[in-house]
């Protein structure tokens, strides 16, 4: 195979998410040489970990590994032999644990998590190892490590991180929308399920993949307005003290200024000054109320929820859908590419909604318990 042909062949996607974390550890390399000569700063491409560090990296690949042994004896063994027959259930249940630790640790450790999470639960449970769904628990971990960064440089602003994730789940959204017109049988998707025959239109499948981006965006905005009502009032109130108050009275002191205006506005400049001296003490009044009750970013549900949705969107849509059919295909024999990827689109609401209230809650418990503070260990002072 050629590398023209591999480019409009089924991997396009794995070859693109591999170009992607290229690229990434490539810029992380640039931009530690850059601080070193600008800056005289040690800009860590693997955080810098201690013994807390690492020990909290081995309990969230424990907890992952553990999950799936005790869901494996509690059916009796029977999962299994259902993991073994079919390894893409497995990578589906374990992606959960490793998109937790992408979340927590970043990209690079991130796909640390993935690559181990992925060999030790083949090895503890007699699965079958597959280099496909290997790929996918590296994505997972790749992807959620992605929104860790963006929550980093956003510095924890529950705003700037909104609007960012909004971008990148809209890129992730034409992501999968490129490759499903590419993949596509004369526009087409020919899906057999459960002795069902659907054919798939492009058009509806792309409405149908468009319309879950939307409602996620929509969820989003609707979590982080309900959650910073009370920040979103107050950046109301203040807004309205800089933009009605201040130009005002200074166009007041200006004018009082100027002798031959004295006895023209002297009047009204102090009847003014009143006015305003009153609703600026109402409105502080406010603000003090409002901020002893504002959360810190960290704390409110939305800091947890949205990340996930985004990541969901991200990771869970461009490694469920693009990349994992390639070898359900392989591994299925008969059944063709299109109809894993008809069958994957179809459930990826499904997967959204299971995802979403397994990971949040999770994620909010051990970001407490482990606090781990990405920031602080990427860069280290050389003086």
């Amino acid at each position: 195979m050629n590398f023209s042909s591999f480019l409009d062949s089924k991997y396009i996607s794995i070859f693109c998410f591999f170009i992607l974390v290229v690229c990434t550890i490539l810029f992380l390399i640039i931009k530690k040489i850059y601080f070193y000569f600008k800056f005289r700063i040690y800009f860590n491409i693997f955080p810098k970990l201690n013994s807390k560090g690492i020990s909290n990296i081995s309990m969230v690949i424990s907890i992952s590994i553990a999950i799936i042994i005790i869901l494996t004896v509690l059916s009796a063994g029977i999962l299994g032999i259902f993991f073994r027959a079919y390894p893409g259930w497995r990578s589906t249940i374990e992606g959960i644990l490793i998109k937790i630790g992408g979340l927590m640790f970043g990209p690079i450790i991130g796909l640390f998590i993935g690559a181990i999470t992925d060999i030790l639960t083949v090895i503890l449970t007699a699965g079958m190892f597959h280099y496909g769904y290997f790929i996918a628990a590296l994505a997972y971990g790749f992807f959620s490590g992605l929104v860790r960064t963006i929550i980093n440089y956003t510095k924890n602003k529950s705003w700037n991180t909104l609007l960012i994730l909004s971008i990148i789940s809209l890129i992730a959204t034409i992501w999968i929308t490129i490759y499903l017109s590419l993949m596509s049988n004369e526009g087409k998707f020919h899906i057999e399920f459960l002795g069902q025959t659907i054919n798939l239109l492009l058009s509806t499948a792309l409405i149908y993949l468009w319309s879950i981006f939307i409602a996620v965006l929509l969820i989003m905005y609707i979590v982080y307005f309900c959650c910073n009502a009370k920040k979103i009032k107050l950046w109301i109130i203040m807004g309205n003290i800089k933009t009605r108050y201040n130009p005002t009275e200074n166009r007041y002191i200006a004018l009082f200024k100027r002798k031959y205006k004295l006895e023209k506005i002297n009047f009204k400049f102090f009847a003014f000054k009143k006015k305003m001296l009153n609703t600026l003490e109402n409105h502080e009044k406010q603000i003090a109320d409002l901020t002893s009750k504002i959360k810190p970013d960290s704390q409110t549900f939305s800091y947890f929820l949205i990340p996930v949705l985004a990541l969901l969107i991200l990771g869970e849509g461009i490694t469920s859908i693009t990349i994992m059919p390639v070898f359900d295909s392989q591994l299925s024999g008969n059944v063709p590419i299109d109809d894993w990827i008809g069958i994957r689109l179809i459930i990826f609401p499904i997967i959204i909604v299971v995802n979403s209230l397994i990971i949040t809650p999770i994620f909010s418990i051990t970001n407490k318990m482990v606090s781990f503070n990405y920031a602080e260990n990427i860069i280290t002072n050389k003086y």
